[in-house]
């Protein structure tokens, strides 16, 4: 075990140096043939979005689900001194608000949204409506996604995520960062025309990196173009953190730490572990991504300085010529 656990910084030093380079030069909006590098300054259609409401069985899950973080975060000594002015209603809102922009300017319109829903009929429903899966994987892969919608709950234990089968984005963590997230995954998922076999390929070892670095870059890239600051700031750490998890979980495909149960928490560990350290390496970058600009403006600030000089040295032979013309 100590072996396969010394395979971990290592792990961690690429994930690293993989990321540094995740932002593109030049950000594609778009999929699959209406592709663009500027914005689409038409107004375009919105997602369809809906929003649950009372659902009784399940809320009484998501209490039980999260009163033990409830009950250690109340126990916490520097959790107390932490506030957050913006209620849970106002950061879903902030978080349709961006996966909704974010899906408008890739025309990803078709995608729905749905807040904090549970609805298996209506998923079967769009299974079934949706084209673009052929019936051999809407019945098999597509059928599996469905059946785990309905036993596991995404609303009970606040995960956001999309589903390329139903063609749902599902936002239940009221974290707008996470929600531009699974945006990106969706626009992932629309560049392929095969989308059944593409969908089912994410299941397999180690293939799933590539899409995840995929859409680590496109998000990245795509707060870098935007105008909100706090996107960019708060999106490094997460977006690092999410796929350095991802290549610590795939790395134990071939390096599995322990057996049984305690597997189970061992993995769970060293995927938390990974994901920490991508978190450390996407806070470094945001804050050089700060320092740029600072660095920036002092070439400017030195040309300024010297084109203020300029006039006053201009004026000199002004001042000598008026004084021999008296």
């Amino acid at each position: 075990m100590c072996i396969k656990l010394r395979i971990l910084p290592v792990l961690n030093i690429l994930i690293v140096f993989t990321l540094s380079g995740c932002a593109q030069s030049r950000y594609q909006y778009g999929v699959r043939g209406q592709t663009s590098y500027e914005r689409p300054d038409q107004p375009q259609p919105t997602n369809p979005v809906a929003i649950g409401g009372h659902h009784p069985r399940i809320d009484r899950l998501e209490t039980a689900v999260h009163a033990p973080g409830r009950f250690i975060k109340s126990h916490l000594p520097w959790k107390k001194d932490e506030s957050d002015d913006r209620s849970p209603e106002q950061l879903r809102a902030e978080a349709i608000e961006l996966a909704q922009a974010y899906l408008t300017d890739n025309n990803l319109h078709d995608v729905h949204i749905d807040v904090r829903r549970y609805e298996p009929g209506e998923q079967w429903a769009r299974l079934l409506a949706n084209n673009r899966i052929s019936p051999f994987w809407k019945y098999t892969g597509g059928s599996l996604s469905v059946v785990v919608y309905s036993l596991f709950p995404a609303r009970a234990f606040h995960s956001d995520s999309y589903n390329p089968y139903t063609n749902t984005l599902s936002l239940n963590s009221a974290k707008p960062i996470e929600a531009l997230y699974e945006a990106g995954h969706a626009k992932e998922y629309h560049k392929h025309e095969l989308l059944g076999t593409y969908s089912m390929s994410q299941k397999l070892p180690v293939l799933p990196l590539a899409h995840n670095w995929r859409v680590t870059s496109d998000v990245i890239t795509y707060a870098q173009v935007s105008d909100r600051e706090e996107v960019k700031n708060e999106l490094y750490p997460s977006a690092y953190g999410n796929f350095s998890g991802s290549v610590v979980s795939e790395a134990l495909y071939f390096f599995p730490i322990g057996k049984g149960a305690t597997q189970i928490f061992a993995s769970f560990a060293v995927k938390a572990l990974g994901g920490g350290v991508g978190k450390l390496a996407g806070h470094a970058a945001a804050r050089d991504l700060e320092d740029q600009p600072d660095r920036a403006e002092q070439p400017d600030s030195a040309e300024q300085t010297d084109s203020t000089e300029q006039p006053d040295r201009a004026e000199q032979p002004d001042q000598e010529q008026l004084s021999a013309s008296e």
